[in-house]
């Protein structure tokens, strides 16, 4: 695949999963995992704007990919690690200026579930990834620590129950 098609795709899926989560997650109180659940509990538990809790997180798997998993790894996050923040901002604030598309718990879960869903895939179609809960399963997968897929479980049941 060319690589304009590779960026078209990852900024196109990254923006997917902005518009999931500014439209129905965050509206409706759901909560989700990897970058966007604990910037969400942050948020939840703290306060800390979602903004700033995406952008750090990001920043941290971000580096946590490249030191645990070398520049190959973490150069496939870097498209969607930048991008993801600034079209979360962006759809954030036109989320803000309209009414809630829905107030169905059942339909913001539907559609946040299509927005992401079809947001991640597009972005793993080009070979990338949005990093998050990726960076330790790709950590499992290379035989170091097995342990380390638990945490991924244990994680997202923190989330939950926080949430």
């Amino acid at each position: 695949m060319k690589s304009w098609k590779k960026l078209v795709l990852v900024l196109l899926g990254t923006f997917m999963i902005a518009v999931g989560v500014s439209f129905f997650l965050v509206p409706a109180g759901l909560i989700s995992g990897g970058a966007t659940g604990m910037a969400l509990v942050l948020y939840k538990a703290f306060g800390l704007p979602m903004t700033i809790g995406i952008w750090g997180v990001s920043i941290l798997f971000f580096a946590l990919g490249f030191f645990a998993l070398g520049k190959r790894y973490a150069l496939s996050i870097l498209l969607s690690s930048v991008a993801y923040p600034l079209f979360y901002s962006f759809t954030d604030l036109m989320a803000r200026r309209v009414p809630a598309l829905t107030d169905d718990i059942f339909l913001c879960t539907a559609f946040a579930g299509i927005c992401l869903g079809l947001g991640i895939g597009l972005v793993m179609r080009a070979g990338a990834s949005t990093g998050g809960n990726v960076l330790i399963v790709f950590y499992c997968s290379r035989g170091e620590d097995p342990g380390l897929a638990h945490f991924v479980i244990r994680r997202g049941q923190a989330q939950q129950v926080i949430h």
